[in-house]
């Protein structure tokens, strides 16, 4: 008998992925964790049904939501990796050397465990690098806390249960306030297909408190839509896309991550902050309706 995993999306679609093995099945005080071996999309970690990570594409997501961001600073030397407890963005925030203090806030223990367990190429760089701290704990009230963080990575799950204060307006109030002069954060920010109006409200509320956003469009197979967007927020003027993504190629080869990407190349830095019309035009009209 066969067995198959299948998660359901807005507007009547569907994934699905034939199941090999379910490797663990736990719930947690918070969520409900699953990680199974897929015939396609090597091991997945699945949380209260939908997909977070997986093996076929996680290098993707993980890429994007932290290199641009870290580029975009001069020296990040404080990072806080909100969510994330898979270890994907904090392996790749330990990739930029100038990266002094990590933190991982995961206010669930449980998913850092089994990753670590089940998923290695995930979540291997936990724990064995002296400059990583995790803190079991919620995130936006260690956000709401600091002062002097150079990049905030907002590595969440869906504005759903524990998650779903982290795509509110007033966390990303809390945000600015977080990050030193300069500082920047990354945030998922959702399927522009399915969601595009959740993305667009994302993109106007960031604008509110951020004086440079920008969206970066990628492909994840396994995620709702096939095609999901990330939000960078800029706490200065400076714009990353100004000179067509030349400091940040520049940054990219002295901090010696050729050689390091599966995804990102130095050619995507600039025009990754590209955005497609129709998501643009989705912008334009929710930001229309918000009163001044």
């Amino acid at each position: 008998m066969e067995l198959w995993f299948s998660e359901d999306f807005s507007g009547g679609s569907r994934f699905g992925a034939r199941v090999s093995q379910v490797l663990a099945s736990h719930k947690s005080e918070y969520q409900q964790i699953d990680i199974l071996a897929t015939e396609t999309f090597g091991r997945m970690l699945v949380i209260d049904g939908k997909v977070q990570a997986c093996e076929l594409d996680e290098f993707i997501y993980h890429e994007m939501l932290a290199h641009p961001a870290l580029l975009s600073h001069p020296s990040p030397k404080k990072v806080l990796v909100a969510g994330g407890g898979d270890g994907g963005t904090v392996r790749e925030c330990l990739k930029h050397p100038q990266v002094e203090k990590l933190t991982l806030v995961e206010i669930d223990a449980k998913v850092i465990e089994l990753c670590q367990e089940h998923i290695p190429t995930l979540a291997a760089k936990l724990g064995q690098d002296k400059r990583l701290t995790i803190a079991p704990d919620d995130a936006s009230r260690i956000i709401r806390e600091a002062r002097d963080l150079d990049v905030i990575l907002v590595d969440s799950s869906d504005p759903v249960g524990p998650s779903e204060a982290l795509f509110e307006a007033e966390f990303f109030k809390e945000l600015h306030a977080a990050l030193a002069p300069g500082g920047i954060a990354a945030l998922q920010a959702g399927s522009p297909f399915l969601g595009p109006d959740q993305v667009a409200k994302m993109a106007v509320d960031l604008k509110n408190f951020f004086p440079v956003v920008h969206l970066i469009t990628i492909p994840v197979p396994s995620y709702p839509g096939g095609t999901w967007c990330l939000a960078l927020a800029l706490k200065s003027d400076w714009n990353p896309r100004a000179d067509g993504g030349e400091t940040l190629r520049k940054r990219f080869t002295e901090r010696g991550l050729e050689g390091q990407m599966t995804y990102l190349t130095p050619g995507m830095l600039g025009p990754c902050f590209e955005v497609p019309a129709f998501l643009m035009e989705a912008y334009q009209r929710f930001r229309s309706t918000v009163p001044a």
